[in-house]
């Protein structure tokens, strides 16, 4: 088997047809197998496909497996993985969909180059028009693992085709649980292990932004805890290899990003507890990152933290709340 496409599918009966379609008309079809993961999705979705399904008489292989019960984004894709028989693997969202030349060019990059991830571009897709998001790849391994910490290249499962030997070999799993930055830790690991990286600048994956019921549309408290986690790994992975300290302004970049989003989403203790461990971030590093940290609210807001006035910056995010009342009513303060 050369490629595996594996697919994820949870609450999507509205774009779910278009996904399937997208990988029925593919150019390339022998030896290739497309894994679907029905995560008890409580919709249509599983319906849907079998009746796309009923009339496909192509070569790509269909598998539906189901699970018992939810049991979110990242043990999905793992369960995918234990199915996976093919040379290469490709992650596709079950919301987005693809150009139909999209596994033929992107594995005859992988086999001429012998590369262990290829990388493509990919069109962000709103309801009446989509833009070319191009990703620029650096020449060495050491500089592609650091733009990806900087999120020069996205971390996205997606418009990556992957060698499965990437993943067996340095037993680099998705962890249940971690559905929001799941594909970071992913491409963490992938980055730092892979030895050859592919780019194909063509856009095949069409990532749509209109589907409110995807993980990446929504930041429940479960996210949150997720963010926390993602960074622990971070460090922890970089300190075992004792590389902390040479990628100390990337991570510290990361820190106040996920800073934003945690002192922004969260109120009274639950607050004190999120931020304490950013206390030992220094103005210095918001000056360093600055031009990574362009609105103005956040290089305020920021600058309260880190000159030790959380209440200052409550008082402006009450502020934003009041003059903003719709659009607040729609983000949730945990506490």
């Amino acid at each position: 088997m050369k490629i595996s496409v594996i697919i994820p599918v949870y609450n999507v009966e509205k774009h779910v047809y278009r996904c399937i379609e997208s990988i029925i008309k593919q150019t390339m079809t022998k030896d290739v197998e497309c894994i679907i993961i029905n995560d008890a999705t409580p919709d249509r979705s599983i319906d849907i496909i079998k009746e796309v399904l009923l009339h496909y008489d192509g070569n790509i292989s269909f598998r539906i497996i189901n699970h018992e019960t939810n049991k979110g984004l990242a043990a999905a894709r793992e369960t995918g993985m234990k199915y996976a028989k093919g040379d290469y693997v490709i992650h596709i969202d079950s919301d987005d969909f693809c150009e139909i030349n999209m596994l033929k060019e992107m594995y005859n990059i992988a086999i001429t180059n012998d590369a262990d991830i290829v990388i493509a571009d990919y069109w962000l897709q709103y309801k009446d028009h989509a833009t070319y998001i191009s990703q620029n790849i650096p020449s060495t391994n050491e500089e592609i693992f650091k733009a990806n910490l900087e999120d020069k290249i996205k971390g996205y499962n997606w418009n990556k085709l992957i060698k499965k030997e990437l993943y067996t070999k340095n037993n680099i799993k998705y962890i249940e649980g971690i559905n929001y930055g799941e594909d970071f830790l992913i491409a963490l690991q992938l980055f730092y292990y892979a030895k050859r990286v592919s780019h194909i600048p063509n856009a095949f994956l069409h990532y749509v932004q209109y589907n409110s019921n995807s993980y990446s549309q929504s930041l429940s408290r479960q996210s949150l805890e997720n963010i926390i986690f993602c960074e622990t790994y971070l460090i922890n992975f970089l300190q075992e290899r004792e590389l902390l300290n040479k990628y100390k302004q990337q991570v510290d970049f990361i820190r106040l990003r996920n800073l934003c989003q945690l002192i922004f989403r969260s109120t009274g203790k639950l607050q004190k507890e999120w931020t304490k461990p950013y206390k030992n971030l220094k103005i210095s590093t918001l000056k360093q990152n600055k031009e990574l940290v362009p609105s103005l609210y956040w290089r305020i807001a920021l600058s309260c933290f880190l000159c030790g006035s959380l209440s200052l910056y409550n008082a402006m995010r009450s502020t934003w709340r009041y003059l903003r009342r719709k659009q607040s009513k729609t983000i949730i303060l945990y506490q």
